[in-house]
């Protein structure tokens, strides 16, 4: 796997293989950058690999729905995303009271992460039939953010999510 700090922002491609498994890949091109991968088939934990580490998503709660975002052994989330949408918008919470912002359109085909100062760090459109798929561009700025591997990750996982609640 090609490592997130060789690679410049620009566009990538989340392309799911094969229409029987829950298994995503990141691609560059022909290189593949990481993957995410459902634990189950009707599970809501994904595991996230690529060559800067590993990550472990998991949603809890069922009025208030919450993903979590841990490694895969720690007791603690690194970041916590509410996914009650209110107004097209989600709230990421992430270490040293920092917050984002992961928008969406009202047909949910395209998915913003935005800063607190609506900055974009990175889109997501997203193509839903026969498999998932999106095209993800990454703005220049967000690979500065030490958490810049696993929220690419994670606007995808948010997608994921709401195409199979809305479906």
């Amino acid at each position: 796997m090609t490592p997130f700090v060789v690679l410049h922002a620009g566009s990538f491609t989340f392309v799911q293989k094969s229409i029987w498994h829950r298994r995503y890949e990141l691609m560059e091109g022909e290189k593949t950058v990481g993957t995410m991968s459902f634990r189950r088939l009707l599970s809501d934990q994904t595991d996230v690999e690529c060559a800067e580490g590993h990550w472990a998503f998991n949603t809890k709660g069922i009025f208030n729905p919450v993903a979590t975002i841990s490694l895969p052994d720690a007791k603690k989330p690194l970041a916590t995303i509410s996914l009650k949408q209110s107004r097209g918008m989600f709230a990421l919470k992430l270490p040293r009271y920092r917050t984002l912002r992961l928008t969406t359109n009202i047909w949910k085909s395209e998915y913003v992460l935005k800063t607190t100062m609506n900055a974009t760090l990175c889109t997501l459109k997203i193509r839903q039939f026969p498999k998932f798929g999106g095209d993800l561009t990454v703005e220049r700025h967000a690979e500065f953010l030490r958490e810049y591997p696993w929220l690419t990750y994670l606007v995808a996982y948010v997608a994921l999510l709401n195409q199979r609640r809305h479906s």
